[in-house]
Order: structure tokens, then C-alpha cells, then sequence
């Protein structure tokens, strides 16, 4: 991993060690405040503790004050207000704290979020046309939108309306609309403390002064918890006031008296009062999100402002519902799109991988771009919709996608976007040729192959993660954009054992010793698709803590893994080559000639082939070590063929590449219910799954999957899931399947397609590519 990326640990800034004297503890936490510019007491300890931290006048903010006296006076006078949002959780969080806070005055108020489908971001005139025909009101008053609004805030002034817009997205080169009032934090200096503001907080800003004005600040302590949300939700930059209100939100969230937000929690099962912002941008904000992306933003407004508690309860249900299709729909768009690589594997011929699916939820085809792009390191582009397609970009390292898309303008009908992401609309016909162009234009970006710069922020031993450190490290939370997780590095480490974290295997955890004997488990995110460590080691690490059960312990999460070059060259010795994907040769024949060519070689078959070669299915990872290795039948994954190659350590491999017939659903399934069969019959029901995977020709993942459906499906019963196996039996028509059948088909059917996918790629790649 991050073989081609320098690593170079700080050194100590020379006022760490004033700081240090200043504000105490770990001198490393001095370290990293000098290292991220706080080099002043006053500073440092603003930095770390908000009750020192003076935030600046709201009024600071251009226009502010006049927006201000507009909405004194439209409550004074109870004017109808409109307030229109976005539907992200920036924007829903926004509308809510507006709507809650002018409610409490008694003003007359309404929202409105647009479709993220039928009317994408911002305001459209034909769409404010229909609000003011239905509404009548005297203000329109926005959020986290509007600053590029001109024919919409013009529509608005020739029908009477006062405008005010609070946003915090860039500014238009044209100017700014002509509304009574622009609150944007983006017409401040770039260093001022109230720029980096996300639409929440430009928001709760606009609030903050008017309920100073009225008298009634008290009330602002409570809006705090929205401020949060959408602050980690938008990935604000945590500096100056957007660190501070964080801070205080955070508090308020973990003691929230939000009903909403507390049901929410309930349903979803998270612990509100050990709520970190990894929780909110792993759990909360993908629940309320899901509500702008696949219906109506104002559900999750109204969970976050209502007091009722049915009506909380059932609003919660269905975000959580709403969550669950969400997760469904992106699984079927990234069967479909490995299905479509599968089908032709020549689109990773191109530098930009563009795809195209008329029918796909166009709120979710970001999320699967994004996931497309760092599997295959290119950029993504996935399309929808008919004539008039629409689309979302996602980059990778070393590429703008941007840059590269507005090359393309002629062929386009919008876009825009910046380096990392963008969104674009062009006709259905163009498709092809803007994949042309779009990957000319980013080859054209290729520079010289410089090796990228892995800071770090110190090196540690082992036996230094303690509760007392960690706590230390925790003073300089929250993390996130602009203040990330403290970086650490433990070096020349081995690996003293590992497991799989989940039935899936996706994610590991590893037991690492350093030379002096400490040892410490290390949490691997993703790690069941990379291969384990053989040799001595260096690893990056941030620290944290885990709750479980009222218990908190220290916590390591790996970050990079750098094996010793020396030792890899020792520990894997070069292995040769030898295609045989297009010899004429097959089945028994085939392999009569590697046992000619190497008598005491290992074939490796799996499937239906291991069926009739008569072999039993043994388990990947305990394979004897041989010279010489066939790979007959084409493994189900990268990870699957990486275990076999450590298991056998051939210096010799053959390559035959052929793949099993039973890649698609029906199939697969058929064959798995034969299997459970046999071991109903001759195994007492255990079903061992690395022996049915090998058996199916498939991932242990899929066969997981597998048994759930057909579970669901009434032909067996699960009686037990262990780790390492399930304990089945014939099916129980009185006890049903406890599993929710979107997620398991959706499920099986993406893990079914990325088998498809890499075993089409490894039929047409470069040989010297098989070992990535």
C-alpha cells in the first residue's frame, strides 16, 4: 500500500515548547497546535477550549444587519415569509433552524426545498413562480442558496417580494443579484473567522443577531445541535467560528432535547450520547440525506422541528426506510456498472470510466462514481435519464476533473463542479464521443510520476496508546476538514495475528508487536481486499476511543502500511508468467500438459472444473507451498487470487484463465442449495464457507449472500451464523427468514457482478498486470 508515496515525519516547531508551558499535557499536543498555526497561547487555548474561544460579531457579515431589520420587521408586522433551502443536510439543517427559530416569534412562516430531480439546486423561476402564486408571501428568505439566483431574485422583485439571501457558495463573476440583502461569508476576507461559515452557519449567524436584538439569546443554545449537524454533514473547514460552534454543537447533540434527532437515534440505534462527528458523517447525515435523494428533503425538516412524538416516530421510520432503499438502489447501480465492465471489459482502456444507465436514481450516481473511481484509479462518470442526460464525476489522484470536463463544453448542456467532483448534462447521442474526448483531455494531465508526501505528525512506540494519550490526542477534536486526526507512526513492527471484522470479511483486525514485545490491536478498514504483512513493517495510525458497553478503550485505526522493501524481496521471490489463456487446449488436456510440463505441480480449479477433475474443495489460505501453480479456473476476486499465491508461493505460474459457468445468479444459487444438501446430509448441516466458496467458484461474501436468499427463498433454514461457518437444515415453512430481502438481493446481485467484472478483466488484461 502507498508504495510510491514519501513519508516524512514533522520536526517539532521551535514555539511548540512555549506553547507547552502555556497549556500543559502532552507535549505533543503542543506540537501539533504550532504545527497547525496556532503558535500563541491565546490561541491554543481558544483552540482547544470554546468557553475561551471569543466568537466574532455576527454583524461582521456583509448585509447582515440589513437582513437583519427586514425580518424585525416582518415579524413585527407578520408578514408572510417563505424560506427556501437545499436538500442536502446543509440545507435541511439551515431550513430547520430558520423555520424553528422564526416560529418561537410568532412570524408567519413557510418553507420549501426544491426537487433534487425535477429541479436540481438552486431557484428556478418557474418553480418560485409557482411558491408565490400558492403562497403570497411578502419576504422570501434563503439558505444555503440564491447567490447565483439573478432571474429568479429579479422574478421576485417584480412581484413585490422582498429577497434575502443567505448562502455560502461561490460568488458569480457577474455580480451579485439584486436582492435586498447577499449574506454570504464568501465576501469576506479569506482569513477572516466567519468565512469558512457553512449555510447553517450563515443561518444561525442571521439568527444570533436578530434574537440579540430582540432580547432572547437564551434561545440560541438550542439551535446548536443543527449548527453541528450540517457543519460535519457539508465537511465545512473546522476553523475559527466553524470550530466553535462544532464544539458547542457537539455538546448539545449528545444531550439533545431534539425530539426528532432523539427517535431518530432510537430507530437507528445510535448512541446520541457518545456521538462523535464520524457519527454524524457515517450515521445521522446519510439518514437525513437520503430524504433530498430519493423524496422529499422537507421529511427530514420536519423530523428535526416537530414535537410530536408519533409523528417523529413515523417520520424516523421512514428515513430509516428511506436509508435502507438507499443503500438497495446503489447496490443495483454498482451490479449494473460492474455487469456493464464484465460485458466490455475494454472500457478500462480508457483513462476516464463513463458509464451510462438510463433508468439509475440519479441521486445515488455520485456516491457509486466515487466508489468506481478509487476501485479502478480513474476517474467516473456516471449518466441517467433520457435525451437530456445527467450526470455525476468523480476524480482521482492526479487528475482535475473539472478542468477536464469543461473542455468538453460544446458537447455539453450544463456543468460545473471543481477538481475533485462535478455534475454535467449533455445529449443522450454525445455519450460516446464525450468518453473520447473526456479521457484525451485527461491524458493530456498526466505529469511525470512524482512521488506524493505522507506527513506525519509523530512516531510513537506501542506501549505509548494508553487512555492517558489517547485522551491528550482528544483535546484537539473535533476532527474533520481543516483540523484532520492526529497522525502518528509506529515503525519495524510484525504481525502477531489477524481477523475478519463481519460475516462480509471486509475489514480487519490485526494484532501487531513491536521489537520490545508490546502489542496493540490495529483496526483495518477495508483491509480483507488487500493481503497481510509478511515481513517487518512501519505503520500510520490515528488513535481514538472505543465504546463499548460504557467501556471506553484505546483505539488504533490504520491509516497506510509500508512494508521493508529488503524483507518483501525475501519473502516473495519473482515469479514467472506463463499465459496460457488462449492455448486451444482445454479441460483435461490442459492439464495433462502442465503435468507433463511439471510433475509435481499444484492445479488450482474451482467449481463446476473441481467437479470434474474429481478434487475436493480445500480451504484458499491452506494450500501447500509448490514451484509450480495452474490457475485453471479464474478466482473470484483479486484478494481470492493473492490468497491462494501466499498460500502456494510458486515461482512458477501458469494462467489458463477460464471462467466458471455459473457466474450469474440462478445459477450460482442452484448449485449452492446442491451443496448445502451435502452438507445437511454428510456434514450435520455445517456448512463450512471458505469450502462452499471454493465449491461455488465464489467469494465467502457471496456465499453468505447466497444462503440468506435462498433462506428467504424457503429452501433452507439458517439455524446459526458463525464466523467460519453456518449451521443449516432443511427449510422451516413456520420460522421465516429474519433478513430484509432488498438488501439481500441487492447485496448478492453487486458482489455476483464484481466477480464478473474482475474475472473479464483478467481474461483480456496484460498478463503482467494479473498481480496489480
Amino acid at each position: 500500500m502507498q508504495t510510491d508515496v514519501n513519508w516524512e515525519v514533522r520536526p517539532v516547531p521551535d514555539e511548540a515548547v512555549a506553547l507547552q508551558e502555556a497549556i500543559g499535557g502532552h507535549p505533543l499536543v503542543a506540537k501539533i497546535l504550532a504545527l497547525r498555526g496556532l503558535v500563541s497561547a491565546e490561541d491554543a487555548r481558544a483552540f482547544l477550549d470554546p468557553a475561551l474561544y471569543v466568537p466574532a460579531p455576527p454583524e461582521d457579515l456583509p448585509d447582515l444587519a440589513v437582513a437583519v431589520d427586514q425580518l424585525q420587521d416582518a415579524v413585527a408586522l407578520h408578514k408572510a415569509i417563505l424560506i427556501w433551502g437545499d436538500f442536502d443536510v446543509d440545507g435541511q439543517t439551515a431550513t430547520a433552524l430558520l423555520l424553528e427559530a422564526l416560529r418561537r416569534l410568532d412570524a408567519e412562516v413557510i418553507c420549501y426545498i426544491p426537487d433534487r430531480l425535477q429541479e436540481s439546486h438552486g431557484i428556478r423561476p418557474e418553480s418560485l413562480a409557482r411558491r408565490l402564486d400558492e403562497h403570497q408571501p411578502d419576504l422570501l428568505l434563503t439558505c444555503d442558496t440564491g447567490i447565483s439566483a439573478h432571474k429568479a431574485v429579479e422574478y421576485a422583485n417584480e412581484r413585490g417580494v422582498t429577497v434575502l439571501i443567505t448562502d455560502h457558495h461561490a460568488l458569480p463573476e457577474d455580480g451579485l443579484p439584486a436582492a435586498a440583502a447577499c449574506v454570504n461569508p464568501r465576501r469576506l476576507p479569506p482569513d477572516h473567522p466567519l468565512s469558512a461559515l457553512p449555510g447553517v452557519g450563515v443561518a444561525y449567524k442571521l439568527i444570533e443577531a436578530l434574537y440579540n436584538r430582540l432580547g432572547c439569546t437564551d434561545a440560541l443554545a438550542s439551535l446548536l445541535d443543527l449548527v453541528a449537524l450540517g457543519i460535519v454533514a457539508d465537511v465545512a473547514s473546522q476553523v475559527h467560528d466553524t470550530r466553535y460552534l462544532l464544539q458547542m454543537g457537539l455538546e448539545r447533540l449528545r444531550n439533545t432535547e431534539r425530539l426528532g434527532l432523539r427517535v431518530l437515534a432510537e430507530v437507528a440505534g445510535i448512541n446520541l450520547p457518545a456521538i462523535t462527528t464520524e457519527g454524524i458523517g457515517f450515521q445521522i447525515a446519510p439518514r437525513l440525506n437520503a430524504a433530498g435523494r430519493l423524496d422529499d428533503a422537507r421529511l427530514a425538516v420536519e423530523l428535526l422541528t416537530t414535537d410530536d412524538k408519533v409523528r417523529a416516530r413515523i417520520l424516523a421510520q421512514q428515513l430509516e426506510g428511506l436509508n435502507k432503499r438507499r443503500q438497495v438502489d446503489q447496490r443495483q447501480i454498482s451490479a449494473a456498472a460492474q455487469d456493464m465492465i464484465a460485458a466490455d471489459p475494454k472500457l478500462l482502456d480508457d483513462t476516464a470510466l463513463v458509464l451510462y444507465g438510463p433508468t439509475w436514481e440519479p441521486g445515488l450516481v455520485g456516491i457509486v462514481a466515487g466508489q468506481l473511481a478509487e476501485q479502478y484509479n480513474r476517474p467516473c462518470i456516471l449518466l441517467t435519464g433520457r435525451d437530456i442526460v445527467r450526470g455525476s464525476a468523480r476524480s482521482a489522484p492526479g487528475y482535475d476533473i473539472i478542468a477536464a470536463i469543461s473542455e468538453q463544453a460544446g458537447l455539453l448542456h450544463e456543468y460545473g463542479g471543481h477538481p475533485g467532483a462535478a455534475g454535467l448534462s449533455l445529449p443522450e447521442g454525445a455519450i460516446d464521443r464525450f468518453r473520447r474526448q473526456l479521457s484525451k483531455a485527461l491524458e493530456r494531465q498526466k505529469k511525470a510520476d512524482i512521488p506524493e508526501t505522507l506527513y506525519i505528525d509523530a512516531e510513537v512506540r506501542l506501549d505509548d496508546v494508553t487512555p492517558g494519550f489517547v485522551e491528550e490526542i482528544e483535546r484537539l477534536a473535533p476532527f474533520g476538514e481543516g483540523n484532520p486526526p492526529v497522525l502518528l507512526l509506529a515503525s519495524h513492527l510484525i504481525l502477531a495475528g489477524h481477523s475478519f471484522l463481519g460475516r462480509e470479511r471486509l475489514h480487519r483486525k490485526l494484532t501487531v508487536q513491536s521489537d520490545d514485545g508490546a502489542t496493540h490491536q490495529v483496526l483495518w478498514w477495508d483491509g480483507g481486499r488487500y493481503p497481510l504483512p509478511e515481513g517487518h513493517f512501519d505503520l500510520t495510525f490515528t488513535v481514538g476511543f472505543d465504546v463499548y458497553r460504557g467501556n471506553r478503550q484505546p483505539a488504533i485505526t490504520l491509516h497506510t502500511l509500508r512494508e521493508y522493501p529488503e524483507e518483501s524481496v525475501v519473502a516473495e521471490p519473482q515469479t514467472a508468467l506463463i499465459d496460457w489463456r488462449r492455448r486451444s487446449e482445454r479441460d483435461e488436456a490442459l492439464r495433462d500438459e502442465f503435468i507433463r510440463l511439471e510433475p509435481d505441480g499444484l492445479i488450482w480449479l474451482e467449481g463446476p472444473h473441481r467437479d470434474a477433475a474429481r478434487l475436493p474443495a480445500p480451504v484458499r489460505a491452506e494450500l501447500q507451498q509448490n514451484q509450480a501453480l495452474l490457475v485453471y479456473t479464474i478466482p473470484p476476486s483479486a484478494f481470492v487470487l493473492r490468497q491462494v499465491l501466499d498460500a502456494v508461493q510458486p515461482q512458477r505460474l501458469y494462467f489458463a484463465g477460464v471462467a466458471p459457468d455459473n457466474q450469474y445468479e440462478g445459477a450460482f444459487l442452484k448449485r449452492l442449495l446442491g451443496l448445502c444438501k451435502r452438507a445437511i446430509n454428510q456434514e450435520k448441516g455445517r456448512g463450512e464457507l471458505e469450502r462452499l466458496a471454493v465449491a461455488a467458484a465464489q467469494t465467502v461474501e457471496a456465499v453468505v449472500w447466497g444462503l440468506r436468499l435462498l433462506a428467504l427463498e424457503g429452501a433452507i433454514s439458517i439455524q446459526k451464523e458463525y464466523d467460519e461457518f453456518f449451521q443449516i437444515a432443511p427449510a422451516e415453512p413456520s420460522c421465516p427468514a429474519p433478513y430484509d430481502r432488498p438488501e439481500v438481493e441487492s447485496t448478492l446481485a453487486t458482489l455476483l457482478a464484481e466477480a464478473r467484472a474482475y474475472r473479464a478483466f483478467c481474461s483480456h488484461c496484460d498478463i503482467d498486470n494479473l498481480l496489480g
